[in-house]
C-alpha cells in the first residue's frame, strides 16, 4: 500500500465502503489511512474515522 497516493487510498476506501466488500480489506485501509495520519499525511480526522 506504501505506492499508493493518499487520494488514491481514500478514494479506494470510499468505493470499498459503497460497494460493502470484504470488512477485513475495509479494515486493512483503515489501518493504512491511520498509519499515514500519525507518521503526518495529509489525511485529517474525519478522513480516519468512517462509518463502520
Amino acid at each position: 500500500m506504501n505506492k499508493l497516493s493518499d487520494d488514491f487510498l481514500l478514494e479506494v476506501y470510499e468505493k470499498a465502503i459503497a460497494l460493502d466488500v470484504d470488512q477485513e480489506f475495509i479494515n486493512l485501509l483503515k489501518q493504512e489511512m491511520k498509519r499515514r495520519k500519525e507518521i503526518g499525511h495529509k489525511y485529517n480526522q474525519s478522513a480516519s474515522s468512517p462509518q463502520s
